[in-house]
């Protein structure tokens, strides 16, 4: 029973990290891309560049997930 608690709480951890960074990435690059449009500057040069950036974080987030769950004591 205690085996099966800690495998569902690490799934769902797992779970939740990978939707909220492919969320934030995807409503991040949107919302930013969206902005620069409103305002007039060129969408076109900066909505790219921005969608990257947040990529890239996303990325590096997803690499840190392994090395914090192995030193997390479950």
């Amino acid at each position: 029973m205690m085996g099966y608690a800690i495998s569902t709480r690490y799934t769902k951890r797992i779970f939740g990290e990978i939707v909220g960074m492919i969320t934030i990435g995807f409503i991040g690059s949107f919302v930013i891309g969206h902005v620069f449009v409103f305002i007039g500057v060129s969408g076109r040069l900066f909505a790219p560049i921005f969608t990257v950036i947040c990529w890239m974080i996303i990325f590096i987030r997803w690499k840190q997930i392994p090395a914090e769950l192995k030193s997390s004591k479950w």
